[in-house]
């Protein structure tokens, strides 16, 4: 059993990745677990709020239909709390990147090491790179994100003009 998870009085394996858990009421988009150890590469999605957050979950579930040893974890950071969580975050070593929200898109470019110059255009980033020396690049893809989705759904923007509203995030 792949979830390692025992009911004391039986010490039978609990899954909610069958068919059989579903019927009892499992839920239908439950993950398997994964095997998190020594290896495992770390990606994390730093803001706050992050209640309505869906990159960990999409990004896991990416990870184990890949077969990549890789688990993003949510690390809810107020303001006033992200030097000190840069500080922790860049003594990990296994910290692959770090996806950034609101309220950090402007704050996180002082603790990166590089910009990419998109970043550097716009005035924030979305996205770290940390590379296994420590060296930490930031650029964004909102804009990118916003562009590949519109196309998704047949609306092809270029030499059109868009009108974009939102408060970041």
């Amino acid at each position: 059993c792949s979830a390692r998870l025992t009911r004391p009085s039986s010490h039978r394996c609990i899954s909610w990745n069958s068919r059989a858990a579903r019927r009892r009421g499992a839920p239908a988009d439950a993950h398997p677990v994964v095997d998190i150890k020594g290896t495992t590469l770390l990606y994390g999605l730093v803001g706050d709020p992050l209640t309505t957050a869906k990159s960990p979950e999409l990004l896991n579930r990416l990870f184990v239909e890949q077969r990549t040893d890789a688990v993003c974890i949510p690390f809810q950071v107020e303001a006033d709390d992200l030097s000190a969580f840069v500080t922790g975050a860049r003594a990990m070593k296994n910290l692959s990147g770090v996806l950034v929200t609101m309220p950090h898109k402007q704050r996180m470019m002082a603790f990166v090491d590089d910009l990419h110059p998109t970043a550097r255009q716009v005035g924030a980033l979305n996205v770290i790179r940390c590379d296994e020396n420590g060296h930490w690049v930031g650029a964004i893809f909102d804009g990118l994100g916003c562009v590949l989705g519109m196309q998704w759904e047949g609306n092809h923007p270029a030499n059109k003009s868009v009108l974009l509203i939102g408060a970041g995030g």
